[in-house]
């Protein structure tokens, strides 16, 4: 079975570190029109997130949003035995995930 990860709901490392601050960001930034005294330099966009060209707001794009350990995969023949250390997961001392192409899998 083929899983595409386009179909995988967010991590929570993209939300923690990109949409939770951009929302921060706009959230300040409407609220902002309620108030005078509001100081628009204290709240650089770019650290909440966005990224600046030619003048528009665009959301910094996160390239590693799964983890590490999840990005492993294996495709092992034989089978993933914890004491056979040619398995890619075995040596990352990971379990193998949906993601791994292995036969016989003991390893998970």
């Amino acid at each position: 079975k083929k899983v595409s990860v386009l179909l995988l709901p967010p991590t929570s490392h993209s939300i923690r570190n990109a949409h939770i601050p951009r929302w921060f960001y706009l959230f300040k930034k409407l609220s902002s029109l309620l108030d005078e005294n509001w100081d628009s330099t204290s709240y650089s966009p770019t650290v909440y997130g966005w990224n600046i060209k030619d003048g528009e707001l665009f959301p910094k794009k996160e390239l590693n949003l799964l983890p590490d350990k999840f990005c492993q995969t294996c495709g092992c023949t034989k089978g993933c035995k914890k004491e056979q250390r040619r398995c890619k997961c075995v040596k990352a001392k990971e379990i193998c995930s949906d993601f791994c192409r292995c036969i016989y899998c003991t390893n998970r």
